[in-house]
């Protein structure tokens, strides 16, 4: 029987370990998000945030672990109710961490407009240049410059570094981070949550109006139409619908925060599973019931009365 108590024990059992081998994808995950320093540039602290969540997640983990080991070892129904209390706990928490994960992943501007934003031909309009200036200014855009100029700085230094944005750009067929040939200089330093760099301002620009500094692949007059370009876009000219790649890098580093935080929130179905498995065997009798051994012979001996000798003569003088 599916439901029977030595099938629930040894399911309580299985939750034991399950639950660790969840506590060591959890870690696995903090760790990646706490380390990556691309990721935490990107999208600011909340990566980071997140990360700290998934190890707290998975230290939690072990203790509910440790009470399934032991309550399906004797059966105990306290050290039941204690994990099926924590795990339906640490379920909720992990839940509120995936949420607020996937929302901090979210654009703080629409993709339609930072789109707008970034084309060469449409910043020609001083209405929409204004209206863009909120948007390069904002603090999301500093994260993705941050990110984009240490993969370039990476790049100087190992080719292959920047195979990620070169891709990109070829698939989204965009080229440098900002727009081209609307360079607007921004001597802010970068915001103090962000991971420190040798990046002294946001955004430096060249002499030539409106124009990038010049980088290796892309220094024509000492200067470069586009913002840090990798690979050889730097090399094709400017048109009315050349654009940059703040968008599609954007999207490339939500879409995967987006996935790790639907992970962890589609995690939770196993633990809930565990919940039940430990309820129903939380309200299963300890001990099968065993009826006490009633026969004829023992029935009529109970009502049985001995009489002796004094008793039978005393019967007899009683005057009926």
């Amino acid at each position: 029987m599916l439901c029977s108590k030595d099938n629930l024990l040894a399911a309580v059992r299985t939750s034991s370990a399950l639950e660790l081998v969840l506590s060591f994808v959890l870690l696995v995950i903090g760790v990646s998000l706490v380390t990556s320093t691309h990721f935490r540039m990107a999208l600011g602290p909340s990566v980071g945030s997140a990360g700290g969540g998934c190890l707290f997640l998975a230290i939690l983990y072990v203790v509910p672990a440790w009470f399934a080991h032991y309550a399906a070892k004797y059966h105990n129904k306290f050290m039941l109710l204690v994990h099926t209390v924590l795990l339906g706990g640490i379920v909720a928490l992990q839940l509120i961490i995936g949420g607020a994960t996937y929302a901090s992943a979210l654009p703080s501007f629409s993709y339609d407009f930072v789109g707008t934003c970034l084309v060469n031909a449409y910043l020609r309009n001083e209405t929409l240049r204004a209206a863009c200036q909120e948007y390069f200014e904002s603090d999301e855009y500093a994260g993705l410059m941050l990110a984009w100029q240490t993969y370039f700085n990476e790049t100087l230094e190992t080719q292959t570094a920047s195979n990620m944005v070169t891709v990109l750009q070829d698939n989204s067929v965009c080229c440098g981070l900002g727009p081209p040939e609307h360079c607007r200089p921004d001597y802010r330093p970068f915001p103090t949550t962000f991971p420190s760099t040798d990046a002294a301002v946001r955004q430096a620009c060249s002499t030539k109006s409106g124009y990038y500094p010049a980088s290796p692949s892309c220094y024509k007059g000492g200067s470069c139409a586009y913002d840090y370009p990798m690979g050889s876009c730097g090399l094709v000219g400017v048109a009315g619908n050349s654009m940059g790649c703040a968008k599609a890098f954007h999207q490339h580093f939500s879409y995967s925060m987006r996935s790790v935080s639907l992970g962890l929130m589609g995690m939770t179905s196993l633990p809930l599973l565990m919940v039940l498995l430990s309820l129903c065997l939380l309200f299963k009798r300890k001990d099968e019931d065993v009826l006490p051994s009633m026969t004829t012979s023992g029935m009529f001996h109970s009502r049985a009365r001995v009489y002796v000798a004094g008793d039978v003569r005393r019967i007899e003088r009683i005057d009926f």
